[in-house]
């Protein structure tokens, strides 16, 4: 055992030599070799109208002044929604709304947001309506242009998600979105993301919304027969926060889930909860808490304050949030 013990630290010797004296000292080795190809994924959002295979304007025609309520009771609940309301219109129907799907063709799980954006008057011809003591009459036609162009002014334009599935669809408006730049928001949001980094849209999938125009009941004789052009213009992004797009990008946003409920852990339904950004000061609301006293609402990055309205016994509660990351918090409300 010695011996063998002494003829090894030989080597070891012999070895370090030779390193030092700048010999060469082989190794047996072997490789192997295995191609590498590089594909980027493919981030590619399409859109079909109507129900149809092919994408077809959005044309939204009769528009008349109506209360909120009845505009919403009037979307029928059918694969291409239509008006319910169609007596006494003869060949001039109304059509408020128009089914829009995003498909996913692509190979990447992506965010998606709906903007609208103004095209101005495009010289096409609007009937004139004159109006002389108190009674309206048709005069013709004359071309729309900046001086009649002004229903932009009135129109809101609504987004309905579908609750249901795409054989027996269920359509629900998003009362905190209104697309028309040029009138107030519903609740302060002219940009809609259905598809956020919590929760993209994934390779392959579809989704299916309905775009409404709506002519509020404070829309006087000034307004009939006039025009609005527009573009409806659906973005998609990559689903990471270090997705660059550029400046017209979707906004990162991230999810709140709450939970409104008392001391005793009940839940709390039909709250809603009033939330400002207070780096930005811009307002947000959420829909009213379901049976579970839940709600959740999509937040850039910022810091919120939350105020849940007090209502019956229950006093309001505040709490301001870093929102930097999907967050989910319970609001506790004491009795009166």
């Amino acid at each position: 055992m010695t011996k063998k013990r002494v003829v090894l630290s030989a080597a070891a010797v012999l070895m370090t030599l030779a390193l030092v004296a700048g010999g060469t000292l082989a190794w047996f080795s072997d490789s192997e070799r295995v191609n590498a190809d590089f594909t980027a994924g493919v981030l590619d959002v399409n859109l079909t109208t109507n129900g149809e295979e092919t994408r077809t304007n959005l044309s939204f025609e009769n528009l008349r002044p109506m209360e909120l309520a009845d505009f919403e009771k009037d979307i029928t609940q059918t694969v291409v929604p239509e008006n319910a309301n169609k007596e006494g219109f003869g060949k001039d129907e109304p059509i408020y709304f128009r089914r829009v799907d995003v498909h996913n063709d692509g190979t990447l799980p992506m965010q998606v947001c709906f903007t609208m954006q103004d095209r101005g008057p495009q010289g096409d011809e609007v009937v004139n309506v004159v109006e002389k003591d108190g009674r309206v009459s048709q005069e013709g036609v004359v071309e729309c242009s900046k001086e009649n162009y002004f229903l932009v002014e009135k129109l809101r334009v609504f987004v309905f998600e579908n609750k249901g599935t795409e054989e027996a669809p269920k359509w629900v408006r998003r009362t905190d979105i209104n697309l028309n730049t040029e009138t107030e928001p519903s609740e302060g949001k002219h940009v809609y993301q259905p598809f956020s980094l919590s929760n993209p849209l994934p390779a392959g999938a579809s989704a299916q919304f309905v775009v409404a125009a709506y002519l509020p009941e404070d829309a006087d004789n000034r307004y009939q027969a006039k025009h609005y052009h527009a573009s409806l213009v659906v973005k998609a992004g990559q689903s990471d926060e270090d997705a660059v797009m550029g400046e017209d990008q979707p906004p990162v946003v991230y999810s709140f889930n709450g939970k409104i409920q008392n001391a005793a852990g009940e839940p709390l339904q039909g709250y809603k909860v009033s939330i400002r950004n207070l780096d930005t000061d811009t307002a947000y609301s959420t829909e009213k808490t379901d049976e579970e006293g839940a709600f959740q609402v999509d937040l850039p990055a910022g810091k919120y304050r939350f105020y849940v309205y007090g209502q019956n016994d229950y006093k309001p509660v505040s709490e301001t949030f870093r929102i930097d990351g999907d967050t989910t918090f319970d609001f506790i409300l004491s009795p009166k």
